[in-house]
């Protein structure tokens, strides 16, 4: 089969890195795959087979036109067999030309809760899921599906629910000095994430300042990078939290294998790969008592309230007694186990393999809709 992938950016996000990691999968079982990124923002996956990037820099809004227009032509060109977008700008504007262009089987994944898009990609999904523009769509989880339950029958009929997974762990060498330099024999805690507000990084630099001589290690980048910098100034935190930016997977492990707990305090989340590997690696874990935290993690880690206070409290108790940590690290490490990449895998290809004459539903749905 002849499947192209659809992401918004290039860097090293979760939705980016379950893209390559399908991409490789279905290569590796003879699949002609092609992945293709809308725009340039870290070159994360520049150079590898098979990959595409449409745009060097995030584009206007004149540039999205001619994105569209791009991505028609080259749906025509490499005639696809099957699509799949991730990311709200990826299904919206990928599935749109995949429709005009003729494409029949359009695999929207939805690694997002759909309510938290922006208003107009909020309303354009609404819109695609409900009249037909997907043929399918891929929830990453239960709490996505859930956070559907409110849509018309017409978008809800053809969701599947198909975790992300991750690949087999490398330990990679870490190369940041800032890392080595932080004090040996006290306790560091992680984070892995998107520097934006759905992380919530301010509960976390709170709780900190209540764990004294305790540091803080955040892997990777975003538009809070500069705000938050500023905030471990003012909070005096400066010698206390290391920033270390996007890195390698291989080199997140490294980092995993020399902190000694995991905190992950998002205010929401669709699955949370970071969360996932974090879990493969063995580490103790406090995360928010959300939705998603709760079917991943189930029993394994410690779930509070995402305040400071909360955050802090679950934290010391990890740090403090260590044998209860590493039993925790244990259970993590074994529910990790059912979120495989060959599982994903498995998911994708009998999801597309399967379907018939998906096209249909688009005039049926077309047609419910004037009715």
């Amino acid at each position: 089969m002849k499947v192209v992938q659809i992401v918004t950016q290039m860097e090293a996000g979760g939705a980016q890195r379950v893209a390559y990691l399908l991409h490789e999968g279905l290569r590796g079982r003879g699949h002609d795959t092609e992945l293709w990124f809308l725009y340039l923002k870290r070159p994360t996956y520049s150079g590898k087979p098979g990959v595409r990037v449409l745009s060097n820099g995030r584009p206007s809004l004149w540039g999205y036109f001619l994105l569209a227009v791009r991505l028609f032509v080259w749906f025509r060109r490499h005639k696809p067999d099957v699509i799949f977008t991730h990311g709200h700008y990826a299904n919206v504007l990928g599935q749109l030309m995949g429709a005009v262009a003729g494409v029949n089987r359009r695999v929207a994944v939805q690694h997002c809760i759909p309510t938290k898009y922006p208003a107009f990609p909020r309303f354009a999904d609404w819109l695609f899921g409900t009249v037909g523009i997907y043929t399918t769509q891929i929830a990453v989880s239960h709490s996505v599906v859930e956070s559907m339950s409110a849509y018309p029958e017409s978008y809800k009929r053809n969701i599947h629910m198909i975790y992300n997974g991750i690949a087999p762990a490398q330990n990679g060498c870490s190369s940041s000095q800032q890392l080595a330099d932080l004090p040996v024999g006290r306790p560091r805690i992680l984070h892995v994430g998107r520097l934006s507000r759905e992380k919530n990084h301010e509960a976390l630099l709170k709780s900190l300042q209540q764990m004294p001589g305790v540091h803080l290690v955040l892997v990777g980048d975003g538009e809070l990078r500069d705000t938050l910098e500023q905030q471990v100034q003012a909070m005096g935190l400066a010698d206390r939290v290391c920033f270390l930016g996007e890195i390698t997977p291989e080199e997140v492990r490294s980092v995993m294998n020399v902190c000694d707990l995991f905190m992950f305090p998002s205010v929401f989340e669709a699955l949370g790969i970071a969360l996932i590997e974090a879990m493969a690696a063995g580490m103790p874990i406090v995360a928010s008592d959300i939705p998603a935290c709760r079917e991943v993690l189930q029993n394994t880690g410690i779930l509070v309230s995402p305040t400071p206070q909360e955050l802090s409290r679950a934290a010391k108790r990890l740090l403090a007694d260590t044998s209860y940590a590493k039993e925790m690290g244990r259970r993590a490490a074994e529910r990790a186990k059912k979120f495989s990449v060959d599982a994903m895998v498995d998911g994708y290809e009998s999801l597309f393999l399967s379907q018939t004459h998906p096209h249909k539903r688009l005039f049926r749905n077309l047609r419910g809709q004037l009715d």
